[in-house]
């Protein structure tokens, strides 16, 4: 059972309702909106997608990138590097969905490809400071140091041909949080400039379509129509899976539902486990960033069980909300350790050699007080889950919630 979708060929590292595109802007020419994901009204998400993933502009405009906060790091990274990389990627993520049946030359081509393209998250969790801050080059590479950031400047306009251009992560608060501006040259050359979220992936990426002055391009209106259309439409198809997996809840039949092979030994092991997380093999970019079911019943002295699709925590008396990357005063984006902090015994940050098919980490007992985090689950081997268990010692009312993932939150009711 592999309880985490991949999002690439390598399995890299997610409440705008419709009158959000509406006041998203005019229909005037000085520029356009970009929605960086997406927040569907119905459910607890993330969608590696912008929306939407073409837009036409003038020489001269500005595209104002728009961040859906739902907890996971995005970037807008574009320039000739990109251009270059994705150029050879896309023809090979088309023909292997998901990596599904690439042999091991496809993915040596990947890293070939991506070479001088940094992910903002490198082994171990490390952040890639280079890929994390905004950097701006006009020629040459990025720095091979992973704690030495890009030189820094002022935010030029992008002539399209600057090898590396990119928002950095592009922060939930703030002067400019949610949001990064691309303001085109004026002599730009029309013509199709690519770009990718440093963190997810080139599966999220989009396209910005230069024209030139005087030519009719698609007014905001129909760029918000086109934006609300692709959205409802990747986030609608797993709506539905979503309710059926809720409705007379069993995790075999969501996995089932899911579409994600079941081992004997994870029918055995995770027979009354729950999920934290939910998605489909269908490569939609859509994770479901929910509890299922969000309300759970127990006696004292039982063990809850959750099996995790995608990366997040089951977490109890939880800290005021922070999100998962902080920027310090000197520009150094850092990864906040209270993720991976509380008490009780925690996901290891790698998946165990030997552990098999499933990973149950046991978190111990706890009696309603104090932190307590299971840590963020680690990245699993292909048919391969990770589970977190928790013995409840008195009765109460627990509110629960992944530490990632702000409106990814759940109820355990113990008598």
């Amino acid at each position: 059972m592999s309880m985490r979708p991949r999002a690439a060929l390598l399995g890299v590292l997610v409440f705008v309702a419709a009158t959000a595109f509406a006041c998203s802007g005019g229909g005037g020419s000085s520029g356009r909106q970009v929605l960086v994901d997406y927040n569907n009204p119905d459910f607890a998400n993330i969608v590696l997608s912008y929306f939407p993933d073409s837009v036409a502009v003038h020489q001269g405009d500005t595209v104002h990138f728009k961040q859906a906060w739902n907890g996971e790091p995005h970037s807008v990274t574009m320039g000739t590097l990109v251009d270059k990389g994705l150029g050879i990627v896309n023809p090979l993520m088309q023909k292997y969905p998901g990596g599904q049946g690439a042999p091991p030359e496809v993915n040596d081509q990947f890293n070939q490809a991506f070479k001088d393209l940094p992910f903002m998250f490198g082994d171990n969790d490390q952040v890639i400071q280079a890929a994390a801050q905004p950097c701006y080059l006009d020629s040459g590479t990025l720095p091979s140091d992973p704690n030495k950031p890009c030189p820094k400047r002022t935010q030029p306009v992008f002539t399209g041909k600057q090898a590396y251009y990119s928002s950095g992560f592009i922060p939930y608060a703030g002067n400019n949080g949610n949001s990064f501006d691309v303001k085109l040259a004026n002599d730009i050359e029309p013509g199709t400039y690519l770009y990718y979220c440093n963190f997810h992936g080139p599966e999220m990426q989009g396209k910005i379509i230069v024209e030139p002055k005087g030519k009719a391009i698609p007014s905001q209106g129909k760029v918000d129509e086109a934006a609300l259309s692709q959205a409802r439409s990747k986030t609608g198809a797993l709506k539905k899976s979503l309710d059926k997996a809720t409705a007379g809840y069993s995790l075999e039949k969501a996995i089932g539902i899911a579409g994600f092979p079941l081992s004997d030994n994870q029918r055995t092991k995770l027979k009354d486990a729950y999920l934290a997380g939910f998605g489909t093999q269908d490569n939609n970019p859509v994770l479901a960033n929910e509890f299922l079911p969000r309300t759970i019943h127990a006696k004292v002295g039982e063990k809850v069980t959750w099996a995790f699709v995608g990366a997040h925590t089951v977490s109890f008396d939880v800290p005021r909300y922070f999100p998962i990357l902080a920027i310090a005063k000197d520009g150094t984006v850092k990864l906040d350790k209270r993720a991976n902090s509380g008490g009780g015994t925690k996901f290891p940050d790698n998946y165990p050699e030997g552990a098999g098919d499933t990973l149950i980490v046991d978190g111990g007992s706890w009696n309603g007080t104090g932190f307590r985090n299971s840590g963020i689950s680690p990245d699993t081997p292909e048919n391969a889950a990770a589970a977190y268990s928790l013995t409840f010692t008195k009765a109460g009312t627990y509110q629960y919630a992944c530490l990632i993932h702000p409106k990814m939150v759940g109820t355990v009711v113990v008598k």
